[in-house]
């Protein structure tokens, strides 16, 4: 598949980290609003969200 871009059309690595940064700074958000939202009940944050607890769990860990 690289063969068919551009080299000035790749994603550079610092492109790559700005975009894992603002996917986990939106997932960061999405989960904080959800559990205000079920007044911090993590099972049906999680069943909300459509992933199971134990997920709901570590990704609280990495916030």
């Amino acid at each position: 598949m690289d063969q068919l871009l551009p080299e000035e059309s790749k994603p550079s690595v610092q492109d790559m980290e700005g975009v894992k940064e603002q996917q986990e700074a939106i997932e960061k958000k999405l989960i904080v609003e959800t559990l205000q939202r079920f007044k911090y009940n993590k099972s049906k944050t999680a069943e909300f969200l459509g992933i199971d607890r134990k997920t709901l769990y570590q990704r609280l860990k990495k916030i």
